[in-house]
């Protein structure tokens, strides 16, 4: 397993043992976690970076186009969506927001002939 994957499903289970035990320690050391994954996994428009590039179909296409999100993406989503929820921090909404409207772009432009 690789280590972004391994951060991700580890800031997910931080927030389990917060939704355990009420504990916020939890939720502390689990948003330190989320503020480095935005910064290391995703761009300003919400792509994400967890998977390696798929190769490009024409030379036209963005480079941001050819990354594609993985299961870890999806870990990052929920947790962002999931800490937004426990510390009102507006900014894991967004993020999340953001990367859920990146990957639905990306899967509709991949639909259209």
């Amino acid at each position: 397993m690789n280590s972004s994957k391994t951060t991700l499903i580890f800031t997910a289970g931080l927030i389990d043992l917060y939704e355990s035990f009420y504990d916020f320690r939890w939720i502390q050391f689990a948003t330190e976690l989320a503020h480095q994954a935005i910064e290391k996994f995703m761009d300003a428009d919400g792509n994400l970076f967890l998977a390696p590039p798929i190769s490009p179909t024409t030379s036209s296409a963005p480079a941001m186009s050819r990354w594609r999100p993985a299961a870890p993406g999806s870990i990052l989503l929920q947790s962002l969506l999931r800490l937004a929820a426990v510390t009102v921090m507006i900014l894991f909404r967004v993020r999340a927001e953001l990367g859920l409207t990146a990957i639905s772009n990306m899967m509709a432009a991949l639909l259209m002939p």
